[in-house]
């Protein structure tokens, strides 16, 4: 469970050398009845910090608060880890979804010279599901036009 404690160290490490007067006075310009003593109070631990408060202070200080305890961020860190390695995984598969549609385009573009159809005349003729034809379902035989089982 996070402290108040560490959570007040966090803001503290935030604020860095800008004054609690300083930080107070912009949480008041964000509607927050804060003091220099509030701001001392949040980062010693002795009072604790709303999570409305929490947000508008991280605009006040320009970065997000990272508490966490020793178990939680290790938990972060796998998570971390992990979601790397989904998103190496996606890349990836991404790039092997690109490579075979190029393939898929150029089969289909000499497909589409040996039914001896534009690519406009290949789009314009779907089957009752809506597929384009495919070489083996639709031939021509001696000029006629026959459909294949």
């Amino acid at each position: 469970m996070i402290t108040d404690e560490q959570i007040g160290r966090a803001v503290s490490r935030l604020r860095g050398d800008r004054a609690q007067r300083e930080v107070a006075a912009a949480m008041r310009e964000l509607g927050w009845r804060w003091s220099q003593t509030t701001v001392w109070k949040v980062e010693s631990g002795e009072r604790p910090l709303r999570l409305a408060e929490a947000m508008d202070l991280e605009q006040v200080l320009g970065s997000e608060l990272q508490v966490a305890a020793d178990a939680e961020q290790a938990a972060i860190a796998v998570a971390r880890a992990e979601f790397r390695r989904a998103l190496a995984e996606l890349q990836q598969a991404a790039a092997r979804y690109e490579a075979s549609r190029a393939r898929l385009q150029s089969v289909a573009g000499t497909h589409e010279v040996l039914l001896g159809l534009s690519a406009d005349e290949a789009l314009q003729r779907r089957d009752d599901d809506g597929a384009v034809p495919t070489l083996f379902s639709e031939v021509e035989l001696d000029g006629e036009h026959s459909t294949a089982p």
